[in-house]
């Protein structure tokens, strides 16, 4: 017999989730799968929402509406954008719970511990709960508390990969000097090619985004875009790449913007040599000097 089901999506969560561990998926394929998985599994899928500010996924917002995927959208408020995607989906389930609409199961697509009091409450009404999330983001501690009391679904097995391990920095710190010529030879290509490409002008600076680019576009690499934040910050920590404040000129206007650069003089102490020469450099760039 086919169960009454909802699928209810943290889409901001998954979203940035999929993006920094499994960048070669489209997080909305990845909701396919789940909604495939669901039917696969005798569910009649009535319901498939998704909650998030989506000016972040806006690429995505077309591939979902052919899925029959009903979007909330949800504003984000702050510098930082922190979002009350999951305060909007746990509000619009227990709105479920006492509607016409009814549901014999809910399921809940959510790498977050504060989805917690959710699954305990569709649990207490006696709500068949299954728990969709992505081990590489999940606190264990978490998932055992839940074992026993409601469906678990790992989106590692749903995606026939791994989980995804984090670089760590000192993993970058066993072998510092072969990693970071390693690291080091993809920037620099990079800031060469930047360089070509802004007409060779000697003061050519290159930015954080620039870097993390570099390393995640690089096919060799194979590092996520969680990894490259890692390289970033162990080269960073080592003196290999430096920050500088510098004068750029912008539509017209003269701003002061953070530019990085490959310390020579690191390289030199550490005995590394890169195999292109460095183009973007230091004393070359309108340098914003602080008194």
């Amino acid at each position: 017999m086919n169960v009454s089901t909802a699928i209810y999506i943290d889409y901001d969560n998954l979203f940035r989730s999929i993006n920094e561990s499994y960048s070669q998926f489209q997080t909305y394929e990845v909701v396919n799968n789940i909604i495939g998985k669901m039917e696969q599994l005798k569910n009649k899928v009535h319901l498939v929402k998704a909650f998030c500010d989506f000016e972040t996924a806006s690429n995505e917002i077309h591939e979902l509406q052919q899925s029959l995927v009903e979007l909330r959208h949800v504003n984000s408020i702050g510098e930082g954008k922190s979002n009350a995607s999951d305060i909007a989906l746990a509000i619009d389930v227990v709105k479920s719970l006492y509607s016409n609409r009814e549901f014999e199961h809910y399921v809940i697509v959510s790498s977050d511990s504060d989805m917690l009091p959710l699954v305990l409450e569709l649990s207490y009404q006696g709500k068949k709960v299954t728990l969709v999330y992505l081990e590489s983001k999940i606190k264990i501690p978490y998932t055992e508390s839940l074992k026993n009391r409601i469906s678990l679904l790992k989106i590692e097995d749903l995606l026939q990969v791994d989980t995804y391990q984090s670089l760590t920095l000192q993993q970058l710190n066993e072998q510092k000097e072969e990693v970071a010529k390693k690291y080091l030879n993809v920037i620099n290509h990079e800031m060469n090619m930047l360089f070509v490409k802004y007409h060779s002008q000697p003061a050519t600076v290159i930015y954080q985004k620039n870097i993390l680019e570099a390393l995640k576009n690089e096919e060799t690499l194979k590092l996520q875009p969680s990894d490259a934040t890692i390289v970033f910050e162990f080269l960073k920590n080592e003196k290999l790449l430096v920050a500088l404040d510098v004068q750029v000129m912008m539509h017209g206007i003269n701003e002061i913007r953070k530019a990085f650069f490959i310390n020579e003089n690191r390289l030199k102490e550490l005995s590394i040599v890169l195999s292109e020469e460095i183009l973007v450099r230091v004393e070359h760039a309108n340098l914003i000097v602080s008194e």
